[in-house]
């Protein structure tokens, strides 16, 4: 439960740290705008259950290893999944975007 809130806040805090340099640099905001804090989610909730599903795969094959090697295990196996569903979302974003 306490993982759940604290990636949600992650989530929550970028979108808030997004919106405030956007409008720092000085871009106005537009309608298509209203659906980044979505995509956002989406991406940040997906990459952190495949994160977690990795760290019980290294846990449950990995005895001997220490926590620090168990993460970064579970972060090496997470990687190339997480670059391609990141790249795949970019992708269905900006087909949606032009339509």
């Amino acid at each position: 439960v306490y993982l759940g809130l604290a990636v949600v806040l992650c989530i929550g805090l970028t979108i808030v740290s997004a919106a405030g340099l956007c409008l720092f640099i000085g871009f106005i905001p537009t309608e298509i705008h209203n659906l980044m804090p979505f995509l956002i989610l989406g991406i940040g909730i997906d990459d952190s259950l495949v994160i977690i599903q990795c760290l019980e795969n290294v846990v449950s094959k990995e005895r001997t290893l220490n926590p620090e090697e168990r993460v970064g295990e579970a972060l090496r196996q997470a990687g190339v999944s997480i670059t391609i569903t990141s790249i795949t979302d970019v992708f269905a974003f900006a087909i949606g975007a032009t339509t």
